[in-house]
């Protein structure tokens, strides 16, 4: 039989929202050449985190959303986002139905999971989406296959940007559709059941153990991803 799993890399263990964000907020402060993001759905708050984690770094940054009309009709992304990739001199484009998620970092690590570059998408805002996703080594097959998409994409520049904003500026008011709760009875059946909360997204060992480090075992391993922490930096980020 042919094998289901061809290709053998490594990759993290699977990853909540928060262990996503920092351990993928980690690697792009480490990044030395380029970043390519595909998400469908991109908000300004998104741009702004990104910017933090690339602060003073003269990366080649490729962003690729969706832009559908109803996406910026109904505020699902920021129109704004180009212009603030414009300041960055980042590169922003638009690819119609596109629904991938995934980060390529320097052309060797992939994130790959559910998470949008969004408030809720990335936990940057208080109530947020339940996201899981997985950072693995990227094979060149991959780098081939993210490669085709970009070139399939629209650059999006200063005549496109104004003539969405006409458009944008001239819609009328749109309202969300106004949807009847649910019926009390049911709405208490479904409330969370806090005595079954998971745990994955907490630490699994002490901060001296994490700071003593003689070896990597798998609560250990578990909390640097949790905290984008590897190794070598662990001491001075921890302090």
């Amino acid at each position: 039989m042919e094998n289901e799993y061809p290709l053998s890399v490594t990759r993290s263990n699977i990853l909540g929202t928060e262990a996503f964000r920092n351990l993928l907020g980690e690697s792009l402060r480490q990044s030395s050449k380029r970043v390519v993001i595909l998400s469908a759905y991109v908000k300004k708050i998104g741009i702004d985190w990104l910017k933090e984690q690339l602060e003073g770094k003269n990366i080649d940054c490729t962003i690729i959303s969706r832009w559908q009309k109803n996406d910026l009709a109904t505020g699902s992304s920021d129109l704004e986002c180009y212009s603030l990739c414009k300041e960055m001199s980042w590169k922003f484009k638009m690819l119609d139905d596109l629904h991938a998620k995934v980060m390529l970092i320097d052309d060797k690590i992939l994130f790959i999971g559910s998470p949008n570059l969004t408030g809720s998408g990335m936990s940057l805002i208080p109530v947020s989406n339940k996201e899981l996703g997985i950072k693995i080594q990227a094979t060149e097959g991959d780098f081939k296959t993210i490669s085709g998409l970009i070139e399939d994409a629209i650059l999006v520049d200063d005549e496109i940007f104004y003539e969405l904003k006409k458009w944008k500026d001239k819609l009328p008011e749109i309202k969300k559709a106004s949807i009847p709760d649910y019926p009390k009875t049911l709405k208490d059946k479904l409330k969370e059941n806090l005595n079954k909360i998971w745990v994955h997204n907490f630490p699994w060992s002490s901060v001296e153990e994490l700071l003593n480090i003689n070896k990597i075992d798998e609560n250990i391993k578990h909390d640097l991803e949790i905290f984008g922490l590897d190794k070598e930096n662990i001491n001075r980020d921890i302090l």
